[in-house]
């Protein structure tokens, strides 16, 4: 598939956006007495975690590991979208999915940071969020003092509740057990996530939609 440069300009017009977005963000740390320690992207964004004798395993597209104007170590999780930035952090209704056996009605904020907040161990998380490509925003959880830093770019008022959010993602994760502990996988074949997932063998949609399956699966 070839782009007329009609279609180029405006994706490159947004990742220039993005890109000078992300640069008034790490000026604004800087400038603020932060400092980057590491900055690790996308194969060196391991996350894992071990709960009853399931792995979980997370890649983020970016982490960075900074020292805190007061000393402290600590770190940002950023993600990318092609979408907006609010849209891809928005609540997250679940108490229809199937994996939810409690009387949670929803997530207060997008599944995915959540996950990964609860995930990170490795020092204090300042915050993560998300930086959309479509509005040039930045949407999640951004702790004080760093919320002024990132204001300006904001596609609504920051969360600074990263407790709250740990607690979210563990909660999935807990149900996430809980499911393979009793050998349920029922399909969601409309789920858009399933396009990642590197173990379809185990409620068949590869089979029923067709896909070879690797020797792996």
């Amino acid at each position: 598939y070839t782009l007329s440069l009609h279609d180029a300009l405006p994706i490159y017009w947004r990742a220039d956006r993005l890109k000078r977005l992300q640069m008034g963000i790490l000026d604004g740390l800087h400038k603020a007495g932060w400092t980057h320690t590491e900055i690790l992207i996308e194969t060196e964004a391991h996350l894992k975690e071990d709960s009853e004798g399931v792995a979980f395993l997370g890649q983020c597209d970016r982490i960075e590991i900074l020292r805190a104007p007061d000393g402290r170590r600590t770190a940002f999780i950023v993600d990318y979208k092609t979408g907006k930035g609010e849209n891809s952090d928005d609540k997250t209704a679940i108490a229809s999915y199937w994996w939810s056996d409690d009387d949670h009605k929803e997530f207060a904020r997008g599944l995915q940071l959540s996950v990964y907040a609860a995930m990170f161990k490795r020092c204090d998380l300042a915050g993560v969020y998300i930086l959309g490509l479509e509005d040039g925003k930045v949407s999640g959880t951004i702790t004080e003092p760093a919320q002024s830093i990132f204001q300006p770019y904001a596609s609504k008022k920051f969360d600074g509740d990263i407790t709250a959010r740990i607690h979210e993602g563990e909660y999935a994760m807990e149900c996430a057990v809980k499911v393979l502990g009793r050998g349920e996988f029922s399909p969601e074949y409309s789920c858009d996530l399933c396009q990642w997932c590197k173990v379809k063998s185990l409620c068949r949609k590869g089979e029923f939609k067709g896909e070879v399956m690797a020797d792996s699966d």
